[in-house]
């Protein structure tokens, strides 16, 4: 029983490679869906307008943030080993994808750019933070302990 163990440990880490990618997508999708869930539902209960002040930070702002966060952990959570170095390359897709975000909009006139500025700002600190983590900490960070 033990040695057939053994011989499932190379197939299970490459699907852990291989869920990387998913698990890091997951992360973006959960967490900014929640954040704006959980604005909705306060928006709902204050009676506050979707085009307010408040509504413009939870979606250009947090729901970014904590999206950008979950993904660099979730992602870096599933790799089987190198968590260091996956939480790095994951980071520096933040930091890429937010930056092309941010030409973008600016190439194209868009008329939330600041707000979109901010949010690749938020993102990258978000997601800084938690690689940060794993960069200290090593293996044994836990987000939520």
């Amino acid at each position: 029983m033990e040695n057939n163990k053994n011989n499932n440990q190379p197939i299970k880490n490459i699907a852990r490679w291989i869920a990387i990618l998913p698990a890091t997508l997951g992360g973006i999708f959960v967490g900014t869906i929640a954040v704006n869930i959980f604005s909705f539902f306060q928006r709902w209960f204050i009676g506050a307008s979707s085009e307010g002040g408040w509504a413009q930070i939870t979606f250009f702002i947090v729901a970014p943030a904590v999206g950008a966060a979950l993904a660099v952990y979730w992602g870096t959570i599933v790799a089987p080993k190198a968590r260091r170095i996956v939480s790095m390359t994951i980071g520096a897709l933040v930091i890429v994808l937010n930056t092309v975000d941010v030409i973008m909009a600016f190439s194209f006139q868009n008329p939330n750019a600041l707000w979109i500025v901010a949010s690749g700002i938020t993102s990258v600190i978000a997601a800084g933070y938690v690689v940060y983590q794993f960069l200290t900490e090593g293996d044994d960070y836990k987000m939520f302990d």
